[in-house]
This record gives C-alpha cells, sequence and structure tokens, in this order.
C-alpha cells in the first residue's frame, strides 16, 4: 500500500509540472502567434462619389470580408474581398451615417463612418429646352442653304435632335447643356428642326423650321468650304469633399491622413482624359482656398476650421488627374473622460476640363449672275467665327468650287485667286480675295466680270 501512495504522489508532481509546462508553451505560443502571425485588425477606408440620390462608394481595403450599412434602414450589404465598389440608391433627402464594417481572419472587427449629405431632388426639376434657333448662314435663302442650329437645354442628361434632312435622329449624351449644329439644306423647302430632350421618364419638346428657296434662273452657284482644326475643351465643376477619422489602431496621438484623394474621370464617364484645372476648398471665414494653376498648396488648419488637423497639403498629380490631401489628425490630450476621435472634413468644388481635337468642315454655298457687259457682278462669303470653346485653331483651309448648272466647272479655285471659266456659254473671269464683311467679320469677295474678248492675228 505505501509504494501505490508513493507511486501516487510522484505521478501528480509529475502533472503538475507537465501542466506548468504545457501552459507556459501554450502562452508564449500565444504570444508568438500574435505578434508574427496574427494579422492587425483592419482599417476599413473607402471613397464616396454622389450625383443626386445615386452614390457609389469604393472600398479602398480591399481583402477582408465586411458589410456596408447606408444608414438609411435598407438590409446590410456583404462585401468580400474581392469587391471593389457599390452603387446604392437612397429614396429621400437627409443626413445620412454610411458605415463599412471589415474582420480579418481571427474574427476580429473595425469600422469606420462618414456622414453623407443628400440634397433633395425636386420634383420640378423637369429637362427643358431653354432655346432652338435656326439662323441662316450667308447671303442667300436660295438652295443649297447652310444653317447654324443652336440649342440650350436644362436638366437633360438625353437629347435626341432631327435636323430635318431625312437622316436619323442624333442620339447626344455629352455636353446636352449646349449644342451647336451646321448643317446644308440642298434642295427647296421647309426643314423641321426637332429637339426632344429627356430625364428618366420625363420629356420636353421643341421645333424650329428653316426655310430655303429655290435659286433663281439663270444663277451660277460658288460653294465656298472652310476646313478648321482646333482642340475643343470641355468643362465642368464637380462638388468636392474630404473627410477622414484618427484611425482607431493608432497608438500614439498622430494618426496620418490616408491619402484622400479625388480622380477628375468619374466612373460612368466614357471619356477618362478628364484633368483638374482648379479646386476650391470652403474656408470657415468664408473665404476659399483655391488650388488656382498650383500643383500644391499648403492649407491653413485654422482657417478651414480644422483645429485637430497640422501638416494639411493638397497635392495635384504630375497628370493633372487626381487630387489628394495630405496631413496629419492629433489626438486631444487625456482628460477624465475620454475624448472621442478626430475627425476631418472639408467640402469646395473640383474644376475639370477634357481637351480633345477637334475639326469642322463648313460648306458656304453662294450664288453669281452672270453679269452684263461691262459690269461687275459681287458677292462677299461671311466666314464662320471659331467655336467659343476652342484653343489652339490651326491655318484655316479654304476651298472654293464654281458649278454651272449640274456641271463642275471649277473645282478648285485658289483663295486669293484669279481663273478664267465658261459659264453659261460665255467667258468669265472669277477673283477671289479674302477680305471683311460689314460686320468686319472675315469673308471672301468673289468678282465675276466678262472676260475680253481676245483679238484675232491674221
Amino acid at each position: 500500500m505505501a509504494e501505490k501512495n508513493g507511486g501516487g504522489w510522484i505521478k501528480t508532481f509529475l502533472g503538475m509540472v507537465g501542466g506548468l509546462i504545457s501552459g507556459a508553451v501554450v502562452m508564449y505560443a500565444t504570444a508568438w502567434v500574435d505578434k508574427a502571425v496574427k494579422p492587425a485588425k483592419p482599417v476599413p477606408n473607402f471613397r464616396v462619389e454622389h450625383e443626386g440620390a445615386n452614390v457609389r462608394f469604393q472600398n479602398l481595403s480591399p481583402g477582408y470580408e465586411g458589410w456596408w450599412d447606408f444608414g438609411d434602414g435598407t438590409a446590410l450589404l456583404p462585401t468580400s474581398a474581392a469587391t471593389d465598389s457599390v452603387t446604392h440608391k437612397y429614396t429621400r433627402p437627409g443626413d445620412y451615417s454610411v458605415k463599412l464594417s471589415l474582420t480579418n481572419l481571427f474574427g476580429e472587427e473595425n469600422e469606420r463612418s462618414v456622414p453623407l449629405h443628400i440634397e433633395d431632388v425636386p420634383t420640378a426639376k423637369l429637362p427643358r429646352v431653354l432655346s432652338l434657333t435656326a439662323e441662316r448662314f450667308g447671303n442667300s435663302d436660295y438652295a443649297p442653304a447652310m444653317y447654324h442650329i443652336k440649342a440650350k437645354t436644362e436638366n437633360a442628361p438625353l437629347c435626341l435632335l432631327d435636323l430635318g434632312d431625312a437622316k436619323d435622329a442624333e442620339v447626344v449624351t455629352d455636353g446636352t447643356a449646349s449644342l451647336e449644329r451646321w448643317v446644308t439644306y440642298e434642295k427647296a423647302g421647309d426643314y423641321v428642326i426637332k429637339l426632344r430632350v429627356i430625364n428618366g421618364t420625363v420629356t420636353a419638346y421643341e421645333t424650329e423650321v428653316a426655310s430655303v428657296q429655290d435659286a433663281p434662273a439663270g444663277a451660277v452657284q460658288v460653294r465656298l468650304t472652310a476646313v478648321d482644326a482646333g482642340t475643343a475643351v470641355t468643362v465642368r465643376t464637380q462638388a468636392l469633399e474630404f473627410n477622414d477619422t484618427f484611425r482607431a489602431d493608432v497608438k500614439g496621438d498622430v494618426s496620418l491622413l490616408g491619402a484622400r484623394e479625388h480622380a477628375a474621370a468619374l466612373y460612368t464617364d466614357r471619356d477618362k482624359e478628364w484633368t483638374i484645372r482648379d479646386v476650391q476648398l470652403k474656408a470657415a471665414n468664408g473665404k476659399d482656398v483655391s488650388l488656382s494653376d498650383k500643383t500644391e498648396t499648403p492649407l491653413d488648419a485654422a482657417a478651414l476650421g480644422l483645429p485637430s488637423a497640422r501638416n494639411l497639403r493638397l497635392q495635384l498629380t504630375p497628370d493633372r488627374r487626381s487630387v489628394h490631401l495630405v496631413g496629419e489628425l492629433v489626438r486631444a490630450p487625456a482628460g477624465k473622460t475620454p475624448a472621442p476621435l478626430p475627425t476631418l472634413m472639408i467640402q469646395g468644388t473640383m474644376t475639370e476640363e477634357l481637351r480633345k481635337p477637334d475639326t469642322r468642315t463648313v460648306p458656304l454655298p453662294a450664288y453669281l449672275q452672270v453679269p452684263a457687259v461691262g459690269k461687275t457682278t459681287t458677292e462677299v462669303v461671311t466666314l464662320p467665327s471659331l467655336p467659343t470653346d476652342w484653343v489652339n485653331p490651326q491655318p484655316r483651309k479654304l476651298n472654293l468650287a464654281v458649278s454651272d448648272g449640274a456641271a463642275v466647272v471649277a473645282p478648285s479655285v485658289p483663295i486669293p485667286g484669279r481663273v478664267e471659266l465658261t459659264l453659261q456659254n460665255r467667258r468669265c473671269v472669277l477673283t477671289a480675295t479674302p477680305a471683311k464683311d460689314k460686320d468686319n467679320k472675315d469673308a471672301v469677295r468673289l468678282d465675276l466680270v466678262l472676260a475680253q474678248a481676245r483679238v484675232g492675228v491674221k
């Protein structure tokens, strides 16, 4: 019995020692896993782009599972490691708090919330045709006749433009606020120009008429063609908002901003070549801070009403395709009660531009009567002004063609230049000279005279 009791005591002692050793191993192994294997808590970060009630949220912290909470009472939307962005439509205006919650492999969760303001979209904001005009260009109503079609619209993301020339209506989705077209009506008649503007299921409609007459009998048709080339510049302004929160995983008192970025091109743009012309931020004192033509500028945090921020700088990328806000958020000194984490929000606007090479060919028809002996028929053809949204125009190219009935008797007359030709069985001389019209606009003066009879040599 004594041996059995002694053996039991030894076994108990060895069990205690083994338990202590295994506990130590587990303790140190757990610490090693925490430091060497276990990842840090996720740091949720996302960007917000919205137009009206349609909002796009881009997840800038990929690699985690989690949930989107849009703050409007709708069901939570899951996000996966492969999910880049989601789109959500708010049904009512108001202020919302959007939250992204992410979880790592160990089930540890972190979240970030951002305030979002949705403007009221009044039902009265309907598509409208503000103006539609058809202006005859040149001095003649005779066919063929050149017309300048111009239109202004409002709240119209989609337009259908029918120029009345038997061609299919043009579908316009870019630059719908201001439309400008040149059209040549080859035959006499009344051409009905139709413009329909569409916003969702709501449409508006406007028409204009261009009247073209038959050319007078015996008239000689002259067609001057102007070919222009330049760079078309489209400008727009978008709302801009930078927001950030002191990172919850930072142990010290200073948290770097998460490189807040806004790109010029929206995800809905077909053209991705938009660049940033200027950025203006709203300061607390009512004075805007402008980036202007600089690519980087320091920001006064106090003037922007941001006491918890410092070392703020606004930076454009070299290609001017995106703008970044860098700086720091500083935690307030610890007090008796824990202070909320510092936040940052800056609102403003971003002016963007799109530059694209453009060309325009404008035919300018005119008519000349064959003059009597000793008389001169003169016509001054005004050249169209260049589009107001063009820069870097190239030298204008001009071509002049003359027709007698259906026959082209001079396909290319130089300007300035002089050509002898046969019109209605009579020898004539046509002279084309650069000139100015009565309004001092660029023009081409056309002078037609009978050619002098040649004296025969016996």
